[in-house]
């Protein structure tokens, strides 16, 4: 014997809804603040970089400084420890040394740390005397350093939070200086590449940040910037914690991203739409192509006149020679 049960989405959609208004079901809205996400952003932004990522940071910076020495990288770390060291030392202290500097505080207070001294200190040695060079062979291993990479990039939102802070105390209400300082605190090695190159003795004055800026300033200046909004603004309706949070998400996904699927610039297309607009670009560059196409037309007319002339010349030649 069979049975034929015949049913349609509309009945099964008003079984349902019956069923729902009969029972006490209560869905309550948790919100956004007290959910999950919320102790998410809290671990986050209370979460101490000390000693695993400053560790990381330490171990990368040791990794740059050995690969721009290439091949005479062994050599020189043998020859010269000293100004290894001391170049390892102000690529990893270089953002606080610059914030430090301009807003008039005592460069030696990076210093006072020395538990941190210790670390970077450790870190250097290990990358360039360890036995077999095991340490930079494994952190040179491709997985291994996209892991650190993105790691790393947790240290720089912290950094940054940390000196727009701090720089918002001192400067409330100046927003160029609370981006700036805290864009610096981020990005600081890239500023004082000629100088860490300088301790090894290389120099290289056309290399200035300012002329031709690096993905890492682009985006140690967004971060800054979103951070000051956040806190001296009521632009950004979010609780810090989760301003926080979505930072360092969209850090972690730029550099997975430029790792992994090769490097892009996803501020390039931005920058280069507002020189377009704002310095002149757009209209230089009509500008050109109509001088272009007049030269171009009055180039067809010359060659046309030209022509006519000189086929009448041909022309009187060949009845000379009959």
């Amino acid at each position: 014997m069979t049975i034929n049960t015949y049913w349609s989405a509309s009945s099964f959609s008003s079984g349902l809804r019956s069923h729902l208004l009969e029972s006490n079901y209560h869905f309550d809205i948790v919100p956004m603040d007290r959910g999950p996400l919320m102790e998410v952003a809290n671990h986050l932004i209370k979460l101490n970089m000390y000693p695993y990522f400053e560790g990381v940071h330490g171990l990368l910076t040791a990794l740059y400084i050995r690969q721009e020495l290439g091949p005479t990288a062994h050599k020189f770390s043998r020859r010269h420890p000293f100004s290894c060291w001391a170049s390892t030392m102000l690529s990893f202290f270089s953002g606080s040394l610059l914030a430090n500097f301009f807003l008039a505080e005592p460069l030696t207070d990076v210093f006072k740390s020395s538990q941190t001294v210790v670390l970077a200190t450790l870190t250097w040695y290990i990358v360039f005397y360890s036995p077999f060079d095991i340490v930079c062979k494994l952190i040179s291993l491709r997985p291994c350093y996209i892991l650190l990479d993105c790691a790393r990039e947790i240290l720089r939102a912290k950094v940054v939070y940390t000196g727009v802070t701090h720089t918002a105390r001192i400067y409330p209400g100046n927003y160029a200086i609370i981006i700036f300082i805290g864009a610096l605190r981020a990005s600081g090695g890239c500023f004082l590449r000629p100088l860490d190159r300088l301790f090894r003795g290389i120099w290289t004055p056309n290399i200035i940040e300012m002329l031709n800026p690096s993905y890492p300033t682009k985006t140690a200046l967004l971060a800054s910037a979103i951070f000051t909004v956040n806190k001296q603004s009521d632009w950004i309706n979010i609780s810090t914690p989760l301003v926080y949070l979505a930072v360092v998400s969209l850090l972690i996904y730029l550099k997975f991203s430029s790792l992994t699927f090769g490097f892009y610039d996803p501020f390039r297309p931005v920058e280069n739409l507002i020189c377009s607009l704002l310095f002149g670009n757009a209209f230089e560059t009509l500008e050109h192509a109509h001088t272009k196409s007049t030269k171009n037309e009055t180039d067809k007319t010359k060659s046309g006149v030209g022509g006519g002339s000189g086929d009448k010349m041909k022309r009187g030649d060949a009845k000379k020679k009959e």
